[in-house]
């Protein structure tokens, strides 16, 4: 017999369960003003729901911010269109904190929210100025060490660490001919 049929809300290349999604908003969730999606999420915390893609009737999960912009919009949005959140809260669907955009555009709201890997660029000092300030005993010991402990020792990547150590043997071999 299965469940009984829902009826269910076009939202122009899709279908969804309208009560479903209504339900579970949770309006003015934070101070910024977010609507929440209260029911399923997926593991980056975008609200999911399910809903029937109109050109093969397949069963998809589809995210909720991105339903929230067809309503918006009145359109479909295409794969390659990027709805953004200006909040930079990923349960967020109030239409007003969204917009369609490209990878760029999404690239530059998650700097300037800073919600992107590395946090705040700050400017880093090119490696030999750091290396010229080090007296002759640091620059020994920096290149006796092995490249985790530098990296631990001065709080960088490993990566940075390296280029450190390379760089703080070649100063030590300039002073010293």
């Amino acid at each position: 017999m299965g469940r009984p049929r829902v009826p269910l809300t076009p939202v122009h290349d899709i279908s969804i369960n309208m009560d479903y999604y209504l339900r579970h908003q949770v309006h003015n969730a934070t101070p910024a003003g977010c609507t929440h999606w209260d029911a399923g999420r997926h593991r980056q915390g975008y609200g999911m729901t399910s809903a029937v893609r109109h050109s093969d009737g397949e069963s998809i999960m589809v995210t909720t911010h991105r339903v929230a912009a067809r309503i918006k919009y009145d359109r479909a949005i295409s794969s390659d269109e990027m709805v953004i959140h200006n909040c930079s809260n990923m349960a967020c669907m109030n239409p007003d904190h969204l917009f369609i955009g490209t990878k760029y555009d999404m690239q530059t709201v998650m700097f300037r929210n800073q919600r992107h890997r590395h946090g705040v660029p700050a400017p880093k000092p090119k490696v030999a100025e750091i290396v010229a300030a080090y007296t002759d005993h640091e620059l020994e010991a920096i290149g006796r060490m092995h490249r985790l402990e530098v990296a631990k020792h001065y709080d960088i990547s490993e990566n940075r660490a390296r280029y450190i150590k390379t760089a703080a043997w070649r100063e030590f071999a300039r002073r010293h001919p």
